[in-house]
């Protein structure tokens, strides 16, 4: 589903996980998945579960500390505490073990759009006895965490809707660290009352309709609701000065993406100049 600039998509039936990849500090611990999306309708309850896993040699044992991250203004009274709610204080994992980490999410009847906070997952972590006649100083000792992002759709309220900004082109000459390449960029902005997290295509049209590059971004980085983030990557090589089309296509579901079609001209110094929006 193609929209030339602007569309508005509503969200059904999200209850799995967006991403179910795994966060892991190579020396201790992981979680499974990274990032949780729920959906739920105001006033109800529902259950989301990570998965932890213990890779060390020793049993280990895991407080939870959770906290708010972007909220709507329409949100604004609810803490992460009035929605959000471990099983359990703290969770002791045996050696090269697995435990089910339940969570309870309760929606507040007035809430809209989406409620997002974090968890993280924080290994207790005991003090070494103290050498005697320590005379003192700075001591510190470095916990690794992990962290995984929590976003609750509110069912009938969520509203995906997205518009695209400024595309820009520029060459990043050759330096000792890097080959030369053509960067390009596009700002995306969120109309919506939910994030996002959207993958960009950019093709590279010279004046005959060769095409001379193609760029693609992962999905992976949000922009939060009614907010914009700008999306930007590299391809090695160098477009001469002369006159180009750049044909981006953002999408957000395989079904649902915009497309934008924009002139350009390079100049003698590698910059983009002249842009201009075609049909």
């Amino acid at each position: 589903m193609a929209f030339a600039h602007k569309h508005c998509f509503w969200y059904f039936g999200m209850a799995a996980v967006l991403w179910a990849g795994t966060l892991s500090p190579a020396w201790s611990f992981s979680t499974t998945p990274a990032v949780q999306i729920i959906e739920a309708k105001p006033g109800e309850t529902a259950k989301m579960v990570y998965t932890v896993t213990n890779d060390t040699d020793k049993k280990i044992t895991l407080d939870f500390q959770l906290k708010e991250y972007f909220s709507l203004p329409e949100n604004k009274s609810f803490k992460i505490s009035d929605w959000l709610e471990p099983s359990t204080n703290k969770i002791i994992i045996p050696a090269h073990k697995s435990r089910l980490v339940p969570f309870k999410v309760k929606t507040p009847k007035n809430a809209v759009g989406e409620l997002t906070g974090y968890i993280s997952f924080i290994p207790e972590v005991k003090e070494e006895a103290k050498p005697k006649g320590h005379a003192g100083g700075i001591q510190t000792h470095i916990v690794t965490l992990i962290t995984s992002a929590v976003y609750v759709r509110i069912k009938g309220t969520a509203i995906g809707e997205a518009d695209l900004g400024d595309v820009r082109v520029q060459n990043i000459t050759e330096n000792p660290s890097q080959p030369a390449q053509v960067q390009a960029s596009v700002v995306v902005k969120n109309t919506g009352n939910v994030h996002q997290r959207p993958s960009v295509h950019f093709d590279i049209e010279n004046q005959k309709g060769d095409l001379v590059a193609a760029i693609d971004i992962a999905s992976g980085w949000p922009v939060m609701a009614k907010s914009e983030m700008p999306y930007k990557a590299t391809t090695k090589g160098a477009l001469p000065a002369g006159n180009y089309v750049i044909k981006t296509k953002v999408s957000f579901t395989p079904a649902v993406f915009i497309e934008k079609k924009t002139s350009f001209t390079m100049d003698d110094s590698g910059q983009g100049t002249n842009y201009k929006d075609l049909k």
